[in-house]
């Protein structure tokens, strides 16, 4: 794999993730100016659009990146016209579920206008989800740097507009509507750069196409439907029992590291080509060479920041969103408790073999647990156990997916992952950062200037320990971190790759 695709990867990567740090920045802003349940409002009206973002997400626009390539260019335009029109069909009946259900919602999830909220929300996925498809049809003509500067403005614009506008005072209906407003010249602009990389009619649209696309498409919709479902059990759940309130605590600590996405993501999109490769051959010792290597890199990392935000956890949850939300840092370390279930992507293996349905059956056991287990710990542990069962559900699907590897595979159990090197390097972090927390004076007050010098200090003591005692243990090879590709095993990966 040449270093120039790798290249490409991360630096999609990073623009995904300046994408979620804005999402952070507009929650940041919004806790802090608006009060708990109108914010508690916002961020239901966001999570019900994450939710079906990422269904749609799955579906159509992955299907770009399959059908486009392969097709001559006098049928391209059409093709980006037809994918584009399912888009807005998508978009149109997700919208209409929101104005149309917004006051079954709002009684449903025990919010005060929510329903007028959902309503000027409701022409956001028409804009939106066709915009989805810019970074597949790019990506084919390999328009790297259009991508990212295109995501990473109009994030920016969207989330600048919402911030400003709820600053100068302005109700959440007229920032919601700003919103609207941003992705409706991104479509324009998206619109643009999709047509000007292709060419052919514009409305050469081929049913026989329509329905090849659809049956391409069916399988990771069924996988991205459970899995939507089943990862937001917890949002539904607070919801239901809490109302906008209690959602705004427990969003403001159920979030992902927006890093974590930047270190699975460069790894995944660099790795899996080959390791697909590989698994395909039966060329087993290869695939488990590159699976495990894969997974010491990124635990490396991944296990880095989770020694470190879980122990200086109430410093964080206050600097980003003030002392009112200091009760949501329990909710995210617990939620820093998913972080070792991402060292691994099934996903991208097991698709590309086949295998959608067991990807996606084990996602329908994963809603099935996560929905009661959810209610159930409510009853004792509140916001507290909502997190706890999402927590248990999601390890469960992880575990379904190992041994759905292990018989793919045909190995054991045991070499899924590198359990031995995972447990220590996990330990270091635990220990590196509990030391670096107790080690230094607890802050004097809770004013921003004050915290944020606390976990300064704390940040380098930690990273000195966990990089120190990374190094004396030989956790990892950092002469191979800092060159970090090619990957290797035994031999440079373009070699291994022409086996």
């Amino acid at each position: 794999m040449s270093k120039n695709r790798t290249f490409t990867s991360i630096l999609i990567t990073i623009a995904k993730a300046m994408a979620l740090m804005s999402s952070l920045l507009i929650a940041v802003a919004l806790s802090r100016l608006l009060e708990k349940e109108v914010y508690g409002a916002f961020r239901q009206v966001l999570v019900l659009y994450v939710m079906a973002a990422m269904v749609f997400r799955v579906g159509v626009p992955q299907s770009i990146y399959y059908f486009l390539p392969r097709l001559n260019a006098h049928e391209q335009r059409g093709f980006v016209s037809q994918s584009l029109f399912l888009l807005v069909l998508q978009g149109t009946v997700f919208g209409l579920f929101l104005y149309l259900g917004a006051d079954l919602i709002e009684k449903e999830w025990n919010s005060p206008n929510l329903s007028s909220y959902l309503k000027v929300f409701a022409l956001y996925p028409i804009f939106m989800l066709p915009v989805m498809a810019v970074e597949n049809v790019l990506m084919v003509f390999n328009k790297v740097w259009t991508v990212v500067v295109f995501n990473v403005l109009t994030k920016l614009a969207a989330a600048f507009g919402v911030i400003i506008t709820a600053y100068l005072g302005y109700s959440l209906e007229l920032a919601l509507g700003v919103w609207v407003s941003v992705a409706f010249v991104s479509l324009i602009v998206a619109l643009w750069l999709m047509f000007s990389v292709t060419s052919g009619p514009l409305l050469n649209i081929k049913w026989s196409y329509v329905k090849e696309q659809l049956s391409y498409v069916y399988p990771f919709c069924i996988a991205a439907i459970l899995g939507a479902l089943g990862l937001h059990a917890d949002k539904v759940a607070t919801n239901y029992l809490t109302g906008a309130a209690g959602f705004a605590e427990y969003s403001n600590g159920a979030f992902e590291l927006p890093f974590v996405g930047v270190v699975t993501g460069a790894v995944t999109m660099t790795l899996m080509t080959p390791m697909v490769q590989y698994a395909k051959d039966n060329h087993i010792d290869k695939f488990l060479g590159l699976w495990h290597r894969s997974q010491l890199k990124v635990a490396f990392a991944l296990f880095g920041m989770f020694g470190f935000f879980f122990f200086f956890a109430k410093e964080v949850i206050i600097v980003l969103f003030g002392i009112q939300y200091e009760s949501s840092y329990i909710i995210f370390q617990i939620f820093l408790l998913l972080i070792p279930t991402r060292i691994s992507s099934f996903a991208n293996v097991m698709v590309p073999l086949g295998r959608r349905w067991v990807y996606a059956g084990s996602h329908l056991i994963q809603l099935l647990v996560a929905y009661p287990l959810c209610f159930f710990l409510y009853q004792y542990g509140e916001l507290t156990g909502i997190a706890i069962g999402l927590v248990t559900a999601v390890y469960t699907n992880i575990f379904i997916l190992g041994f759905g590897m292990k018989k793919i595979m045909n190995i054991p159990f045991g070499q899924i992952w590198l359990f031995p090197n995972l447990f220590k390097n996990i330990a270091v972090a635990l220990i590196s950062g509990a030391a670096s927390y107790f080690i230094l004076p607890s802050p004097s007050s809770q004013s921003i200037i004050e915290l944020l010098a606390f976990l300064i200090a704390g940040f380098t003591i930690y990273s000195l320990l966990y990089l120190g005692l990374s190094n004396v243990l030989k956790i990892f090879d950092f002469k191979e971190f800092l060159s970090l590709l090619p990957f290797q095993t035994g031999t440079s990966l373009k070699t291994s790759a022409a086996d």
